[in-house]
């Protein structure tokens, strides 16, 4: 997807995420609440910030991922992120990824960019099916996933090996016929 696609909406930028970003991104992945519901550990360094940018941008040039950053309007800060996390051209679907640093939650936030970035996926991707995975206790991204018109496909039991321990996780899916503009 060249040239990256940026976005915006009432409130926000979403934008392609370079290395001018890596701070933002430590601040974001360093958060132990934002990665709770992770498989991945808390950010320990800068490093590890400018990597996940690497494999982002990788991921992108070769069409199979992509992500954006969240920053509001008139403010260059990073946010949060959110994206599709494996395009399968194939099936025309993908799963979608979002975070946000937690003293913007409960602002609309992700809702706002999440819906553009579904505009997009449907509308210029093509995608027909969009797949989110939530952890049962993580009543928050559900209810964003709801308000979005996403339908609960139910659980999968023990789907995944997160923090120590197997984790059951909601499939929630929204289809291009059910997505409402």
């Amino acid at each position: 997807m060249q040239p990256f696609p940026s976005l915006q909406t009432d409130r926000l930028l979403l934008k392609e995420i370079t290395g001018d970003s890596a701070q933002d991104i430590f601040e974001i992945y360093s958060s132990a609440e934002v990665v709770r519901y992770y498989d991945c550990d808390v950010y320990q360094s800068l490093q590890q910030a400018m990597d996940q940018i690497r494999t982002w941008a990788a991921n992108c040039s070769k069409d199979v991922a992509i992500r954006w950053g969240i920053s509001e309007k008139g403010n260059g800060k990073m946010i949060g992120t959110c994206g599709f996390n494996f395009w399968n051209k194939q099936y025309s679907s993908s799963p979608l990824g979002y975070d946000l640093l937690p003293s913007y939650w409960n602002k609309g936030i992700i809702t706002e960019a999440v819906k553009e970035i579904l505009r997009f996926g449907f509308e210029e991707m093509k995608l027909n099916r969009v797949q989110a995975i939530t952890f049962p206790e993580n009543v928050a991204s559900t209810r964003v996933l709801e308000k979005l018109g996403f339908q609960n496909e139910g659980t999968l039991r023990e789907w995944g090996y997160f923090k120590g321990r197997f984790q059951d996780v909601y499939c929630h899916s929204l289809l291009r016929r059910e997505w409402k503009v």
